[in-house]
């Protein structure tokens, strides 16, 4: 909760070179603008269910500033249509991402989706996470499995897909949630 360094201006996932090239690139005349990366974007509050804030620092909840930065550009230039893939949380989820979670006010400025992981084991999390969070929109961490999406020019839509087992080959996969971004409307909506 105190740590001075995860707001440092220097601290960086992507380095100045990536950075610059991410947000130049999100300009793009393309319909969707979708960043695929190694984590979860979007900040999540996993503090005690009582109060401390906490978050995990080895994905971008440790890299404060350069997120910041990346969401700065997407409002000022007024960037449609932005969305981030993401995995090794071992968890699913769905989310809204802003500058500040905790303002429920604050402009939604992308949509996200995590996904499980089909071979490793997952990582619990409680419900109050969840409750902590109110720009989440879905987590399970009860499931293994892969984030199936259908994008065309109207609409973005993420299936969270559970597998039921991952010792037989060829085993059945269901949808625990399905969500879509529509054109023009950042944050995934339950379909």
């Amino acid at each position: 909760e105190d740590c001075a360094e995860l707001e440092a201006e220097d601290r960086t996932m992507l380095g100045d070179v990536q950075e610059r090239w991410l947000t130049t690139n999100l300009r793009a005349p393309a319909q969707w603008k979708i960043i695929t990366q190694q984590q979860l974007f979007g900040s999540i509050d996993d503090g005690d269910p009582g109060g401390t804030r906490r978050f995990w620092t080895e994905g971008w909840d440790g890299y404060a500033a350069n997120r910041r930065r990346i969401l700065t550009a997407i409002q000022e230039q007024r960037i449609r249509n932005v969305g981030v893939i993401g995995g090794d949380v071992h968890q699913h989820w769905a989310l809204d991402v802003k500058l500040d979670n905790h303002d429920l006010r604050a402009p939604v400025l992308a949509s996200e989706y995590t996904s499980a992981s089909v071979c490793a084991g997952t990582s619990p999390t409680g419900d109050w996470v969840v409750g902590r969070n109110p720009h989440v929109k879905f987590n399970d961490w009860q499931h293994r499995g892969y984030v199936r999406a259908e994008i065309t020019p109207k609409i973005w839509r993420a299936d969270m897909m559970a597998v039921e087992t991952v010792l037989r080959p060829g085993a059945p996969s269901r949808v625990l949630q399905s969500f879509v971004v529509e054109d023009g409307r950042a944050g995934p909506q339950p379909d």
